[in-house]
């Protein structure tokens, strides 16, 4: 329960019944209590914690004020989350004459149909009217429904559930198979926006309507894979490259052939009951989890309780899943894990793109070109990539003048050019948004009518479900970084740690999207693109915005993070500076792994090797760095000191007319060995890319020195 009464009447009552309450104020944090716990939170302070000290909590002061505390607490968005959980809720005995508490709540349409306010008998018209924007008003007292309450109460009678009510675990469900025409609107919204009508995805599958999705050919594979409960399907590729295509085609194809399927899609206290109801399940039936590696305790949970019936499809990105498909394998240690590249689409595939593109009127000025120029064009200039076939469809002049249409529309008329940057950085970085995040981002702004009236943000947000719809990440990173404003950029994503950093202990998803926020790979992929010198000058300013966080000042992770920045952009005294940093917070953190700052320390080692005035000193930070990838390749299971050894090659490269003969045949057998460990390996590891440009290098050095 939430009340913005002062007083203890709740407590008083509810002590004398089977359920007593336990007070909370906003001081208090919302990780400190159970989820099972009946508690009630009192926004404005609690009557017996008042004391003649001045820093009471009792808030007598305009709602307003009001509003403005608790939106500046983590219990807002803990309110937020109950109310979007809830199956029916009850504003009883509120005025709503001081309705700015409200400004903490979304106006959806799913929030209204749920809602009822108890407004008393004779309500006044502003009251109602209010009311009704938020719910339906009932004419009724308190008293009255208290006593409807007991009434029900005496005769209810629990109907018998065959499932808990879903909330994160979503069900598949398509409307029956029409003939609804592929509009040329919707490709432009699956293009541009991400924005998948399951319909049409549906009936273009079944052959029912003209193409509307590039049904990819791993499809079949997935399925019969799938067909063995013993696998585990791994959909892996760089961003924007067709995994969700790919997903929602197994959906719907597995979903006709009756089999149940389901996708983990939302965070709540709920999750953990939901897997494991559905784990119970004793019929064969589909999990799918994008963007996995977002949900590690989900699959931990998975894990435990190993269904033979579960079929399980896990999306990612191929860097994340290289770091951890090892842990999958550990977590299902009875199954087989099955990893598909989906990076490159095959002639097959080019095909249907070429035939989709030219059905649509997407091809501009090729459209006159021969189907084999044009397929070709797919195949060499986008390198059969469907994230660059895309950034060429979005570099013609009509497309990327639209792009700045909505970003000049939202910055000179609705002042709602920031959240549109803050939609489109965390749609790259696979978040799922709802306005209650944006809320909790960009403040109760974002709640007001002015905000859902604006024609541009209606197309990003859907004011039915509160659900941000805008989902390519194509798109967004391509605004980002070709159209939007850096400087602007840099604030809105610095603003969004910080509100990050506020409500991260009170909510997991929050934690883990600050975490991806602070990573330089992530961050690379949302900075202007246009020049270097841009690129970098935003890098730095936007850490130096972040630094002093609560999550960061300490953090080794976060300064490993700069460092890593300043390597890439070549500022090797800083990067110096920065790897000091992490290893001396690391230092203080009892049994802390060092694995990954060693990892790029060894990096930033050889690149100064490559860039040393003499070479003494190129040869003792070569010597430097050549312990730490030796010592890592004993154990390590994935690409990473490979990685780092390739740049062996190029201080090679550098001092080889310079080297006595001793000194080269240290290197050599640095590359010897290199090579021999490489040649050892398992070989869906030797057939990974950095791994395989490490052994073209040691071989190409040795090669040579014959």
């Amino acid at each position: 329960m939430y009340t913005t009464n002062y007083d203890n009447v709740l407590e008083i009552a509810s002590g004398k019944s089977a359920h007593p309450f336990r007070p909370v104020t906003l001081s208090e944090h919302p990780s400190d209590f159970d989820q099972n716990e009946s508690i009630c939170v009192h926004f404005n302070g609690y009557v017996e914690r008042v004391t003649s000290s001045l820093g009471d909590e009792l808030k007598l002061t305009d709602s307003s004020y009001i509003a403005a505390t608790i939106e500046a607490s983590p219990w807002s968005s803990v309110f937020r989350l109950d109310l979007s959980m809830a199956k029916s809720v009850f504003f009883v005995g509120y005025s709503l004459v001081d309705l700015d508490i409200a400004r903490l709540l979304a106006s959806t349409e799913l929030l209204q149909e749920k809602t009822f306010f108890v407004v008393g008998t004779s309500p006044s018209r502003q009251t109602e009217s209010r009311a009704v924007r938020y719910g339906t008003p009932k004419r009724f007292d308190s008293a009255w429904f208290g006593k409807q309450l007991e009434t029900k109460r005496a005769r209810y009678s629990p109907r018998e559930r065959t499932h808990p009510i879903w909330y994160c675990v979503e069900p598949y469900e398509t409307r029956l198979t029409d003939t609804t025409a592929v509009s040329d609107r919707a490709i432009f919204d699956l293009f541009l926006r991400g924005l998948v009508d399951r319909q049409l995805a549906w009936n273009s599958v079944h052959g029912s309507v003209q193409p509307y999705m590039v049904q990819r050919t791993c499809v079949g594979v997935i399925l019969k894979a799938l067909d063995d409960p013993v696998n585990i399907v791994i959909v892996h590729g760089n961003l924007g490259n067709g995994k969700s295509m790919v997903v929602e085609t197994v959906a719907g194809l597995a979903f006709a052939a009756g089999r149940p399927v389901y996708s983990l899609s939302k965070r709540s206290p709920s999750m953990e009951a939901e897997l494991s109801h559905l784990c119970s399940s004793d019929k064969p039936f589909l999990l799918i989890i994008d963007s996995y590696p977002g949900w590690m305790d989900a699959l931990s949970t998975l894990g435990k309780h190993r269904n033979k019936h579960m079929s399980l499809l896990l999306t990612a990105r191929t860097g994340p899943n290289d770091v951890l498909v090892d842990r999958i394998e550990d977590m299902f240690r009875m199954r087989l894990v099955q990893e598909i590249d989906i990076e490159r689409m095959d002639e097959l595939e080019l095909e249907r793109v070429n035939e989709i593109f030219e059905r649509y009127g997407l091809w501009g000025e090729k459209s006159a070109l021969p189907r084999r120029a044009r397929v070709q064009s797919l195949r060499s200039r986008c390198h059969g990539e469907w994230q660059s076939i895309l950034v060429d469809l979005f570099q013609a002049p009509q497309i990327e003048s639209r792009f700045s249409d909505v970003l000049r529309t939202l910055d000179t008329k609705g002042g709602y050019y920031d959240v549109l940057l803050g939609i489109l950085a965390l749609t790259v970085l696979s978040q799922r948004v709802t306005i209650d995040t944006l809320a909790d981002l960009f403040g109760n702004r974002v709640l007001n009518a002015a905000f859902q009236r604006n024609e541009r943000v209606a197309e990003f947000v859907n004011f039915r479900s509160g659900d941000v719809i805008n989902r390519s990440s194509v798109a967004a990173r391509f605004v980002l970084s070709r159209i939007a404003d850096p400087n602007i950029t840099v604030d809105v994503l610095a603003g969004m740690a910080r509100s990050l950093d506020k409500f991260g202990t009170s909510y997991r998803l929050y934690n883990e999207t600050l975490r991806s926020l602070l990573q330089f790979s992530q961050i690379e992929m949302i900075l202007p693109n246009r020049s270097l010198s841009e690129r970098r000058d935003a890098a730095f300013r936007y850490y130096e915005r972040v630094k002093n966080l609560a999550y960061c000042q300490t953090n080794p992770q976060f300064w490993l993070q700069y460092a890593i920045a300043a390597l890439v952009f070549e500022d090797f005294e800083r990067a110096d500076r920065y790897f000091e940093s992490a290893y001396s917070f690391a230092r203080r953190q009892h049994s802390y792994d060092t694995h990954k700052i060693d990892n790029h320390y060894a990096r930033l080692l050889l690149e100064k090797a490559c860039r040393s005035a003499s070479k003494e000193i190129g040869l003792k930070l070569f010597r430097d760095a050549r312990k730490i990838i030796f010592e890592q390749i004993q154990t390590e299971r994935l690409h990473y000191p490979y990685r780092v050894a390739t740049r062996i090659g190029e201080f090679y490269d550098t001092f080889v007319g310079a080297l006595a003969d001793p000194e080269r045949e240290e290197i050599l057998n640095a590359a010897r060995y290199i090579e021999r460990r490489i040649n050892g390996l398992p070989l869906q590891l030797r057939q990974q890319r950095y791994v395989v440009e490490c052994l073209a290098t040691m071989v190409r050095i040795l090669s040579l020195a014959r």
